[in-house]
């Protein structure tokens, strides 16, 4: 059992991520990633979880969102089911969470700590030693 410092919220609010449709093992699924992240997580869900996780508006807890989910679609997903999604998201930093805050925090606190910032372009731009990347940098002006 994982140990932690924060719960996934009660009432789930998810951040604005990404979704793209695949096809995993020959059936459609959908991938989650947050294309903010420097790192981003990816969280494969069904279309059946991709439908529970759009009514995380930070409005609903587990029971309002089982019958938001039945009233909709005529199906309750188990209790286990939607807390296990709102904590697959939550590790995922897809939710508007304590612990999302806490590590936009610590990036921040890192970055802002660094003497010199990052190239993040290189070396898919210009060159990463900083003595070549000016004469590089020079002729796209």
């Amino acid at each position: 059992m994982e140990m932690s410092l924060f719960e996934p919220p009660q009432q789930p609010n998810l951040r604005r991520i990404q979704a793209v449709e695949v096809e995993l093992e020959g059936e459609p699924a959908v991938v989650l990633y947050d294309p903010a992240q420097p790192d981003p997580a990816q969280v494969v869900v069904s279309h059946a979880a991709l439908a529970l996780v759009s009514m995380f508006d930070g409005t609903r807890d587990v029971a309002a969102l089982q019958a938001a989910f039945d009233a909709r679609y005529g199906e309750r997903p188990e209790t286990a089911v939607v807390q296990d999604v709102i904590r697959q998201l939550d590790r995922a930093l897809m939710l508007d969470s304590a612990r999302y805050r806490a590590d936009l925090a610590s990036r921040l606190a890192a970055y802002r700590a660094q003497p010199v910032r990052p190239m993040i372009l290189a070396p898919d731009c210009f060159p990463e030693d900083g003595e070549a990347a000016g004469p590089a940098l020079d002729a796209f002006f």
